[in-house]
């Protein structure tokens, strides 16, 4: 049975047909081949978890992430970032990073972020002399470290099927996704620095971080009203990511909570503040809920096969295999990692988490992988998923708003994949302090 699921829902996603729609397609094809009479127990299985309280969550964060880009809150981060750093050679790169960061703390969707900051950053960044791929590869791997960061929804649902708290999760991922983020940030420099050493002799280029060229035309003076509001905006743009960071790690609110403001206060921000008018939020409000309900597909197709992997005990079977290998614990951990990376070349990351994290926890939990430990090593593999083909969500994303074909940006991307499986390594073998193994 198991087997006739995994050959319908490849057959059908080389067909074409969208990851979420294959796997449930094969999932109740096989339940009505080998299992009739459980066809009527799919809806009750299906919906079982909908009214968890972190699974409600997750629509009101796609559709404030949707918004969020609709209203033109990231333009003032941006802002922020290059007067921090824009003495710095090379530094849109640390812009985008920064940027990146920042804005991961209020999407929970790693694609929508890559497709918000790529459209932010594509011009400016190409107007100054960077390659468009660069650009569009920096944010691709810059946008991936927002799996590790609060309101991720990878990390939401992974603490719903192991039970666990995900501020727990969050705060045990703070320090990777920042290491992650400075050394993404350093290879982004030296980038930066050989692309600018190349296109000196280029007249029409822009010198990379430099100040715009005064011409002879007047210098328009910004009336004080317009200083104020742009001053209320770059706030605002500020402390939207930072109720999200705040509210959960200080666990006042909980997640359903933070995700219902974070909708209202980005309603508030773009009515009052950008003043993008109310029908472009509800445009944008409506495309979220589209997203959401294609991540609640995926949702209910992993949750219904994954039910078959327990009925027809593939899981028992899968751990009494490898434990009977008597490996060891590098080995075993070694061959996880190998299984999740192959895994996320043929499956979308969310089912990975729902599928996988019962499987992996069950068997590296005897080795003393602790939740968190798995947690951190799945998003660190999720993040590698999303950077490159073929299900790669934010090369997709980015490739669709900058123009720039998916095996180019592919191929761009790599030395931040490198950094990416030296932090898997990093997290996977090396018990840093800050990593909160235990």
């Amino acid at each position: 049975m198991v087997i006739m699921v995994i050959l319908v829902a490849l057959a059908s996603m080389l067909a074409g047909i969208p990851f979420g729609y294959s796997l449930l397609l094969g999932t109740v094809l096989a339940t009505a081949v080998f299992e009739p009479s459980s066809l009527s127990n799919l809806p009750l299985l299906a919906m079982s978890d909908i009214n968890d309280p972190l699974i409600i969550a997750i629509p009101m964060l796609i559709i404030a992430g949707e918004m969020l880009s609709a209203v033109g809150a990231i333009e003032p981060i941006v802002d922020a970032w290059q007067r921090l750093f824009g003495r710095v050679r090379g530094s849109a790169g640390l812009c985008c990073v920064g940027t990146s960061l920042f804005f991961a703390g209020s999407t929970g969707s790693s694609a929508a972020e890559a497709a918000a900051v790529a459209s932010a950053f594509q011009e400016p960044m190409e107007s100054r002399g960077y390659g468009r791929s660069y650009v569009a590869s920096l944010v691709v791997a810059s946008t991936a470290i927002g799996i590790l960061l609060p309101p991720s929804i990878a990390m939401i649902l992974y603490a719903q099927v192991i039970n666990y708290s995900v501020t727990q999760l969050w705060i045990a991922a703070l320090f990777p996704a920042l290491l992650a983020a400075v050394l993404i940030a350093l290879v982004s420099l030296v980038r930066a620095r050989r692309q600018q050493d190349r296109a000196v002799a280029a007249p029409a280029a822009v010198p990379l971080s430099a100040p715009v060229v005064e011409t002879a035309e007047p210098v328009k003076t910004v009336p004080p009203g317009q200083r104020v509001r742009k001053l209320i905006a770059t706030v605002g743009g500020i402390l939207i990511p930072g109720l999200v960071v705040g509210g959960i790690y200080s666990g006042i609110l909980t997640l359903s909570e933070v995700a219902a403001a974070l909708v209202i206060v980005v309603i508030l921000y773009g009515l009052f503040i950008t003043q993008v008018g109310g029908r472009r939020l509800f445009a944008a409000a409506r495309v979220g809920a589209q997203r959401a309900g294609a991540v609640f597909l995926i949702v209910i197709a992993a949750r219904l096969f994954s039910n078959v992997l327990v009925e027809q005990q593939t899981i028992i079977s899968v751990l009494n295999t490898v434990n009977g290998l008597h490996l060891s614990k590098f080995l075993t951990l070694l061959l996880a990692n190998i299984a999740m990376l192959a895994a996320g070349t043929l499956m979308d990351g969310l089912s990975l988490i729902i599928i996988g994290a019962p499987i992996l926890y069950a068997l590296l939990s005897p080795l003393g992988i602790s939740p968190v430990h798995l947690a951190i090593i799945m998003a660190i593999n999720l993040e590698i998923g999303v950077m490159h083909p073929p299900l790669g969500g934010n090369l997709f994303a980015v490739s669709s708003v900058s123009g720039i074909r998916v095996g180019k940006i592919a191929v761009d991307v790599l030395p931040y994949l490198g950094v990416l499986l030296f932090m898997l390594v990093l997290v996977t073998y090396v018990p840093v302090p800050g990593f909160a193994w235990n």
